[in-house]
């Protein structure tokens, strides 16, 4: 009964270690770049691009109405 005991934390503690193991290859696998679909990407660039367009827009008519008044 005492070797039982006393064997657990080694269970344990190899468990714990194959898992750690396997978490960190699976991890080490996925690659950040890849996270988002490239369909996002394109959207967040065109959005981007809009979004410069109207600014671009906004600072012109501010321009020209203040060459106005």
């Amino acid at each position: 009964m005492k070797g039982d005991k006393t064997m657990k934390p080694h269970y344990a503690l190899a468990a714990g270690l194959v898992l750690t193991t396997a978490m960190a290859g699976c991890m080490k696998d996925e690659e950040p770049g890849d996270a988002i679909p490239e369909g996002y990407k394109k959207s967040m660039e065109k959005a981007e691009q809009v979004e410069k367009e109207m600014q671009d827009a906004a600072e012109e008519r501010m321009k020209d109405l203040e060459g106005d008044g």
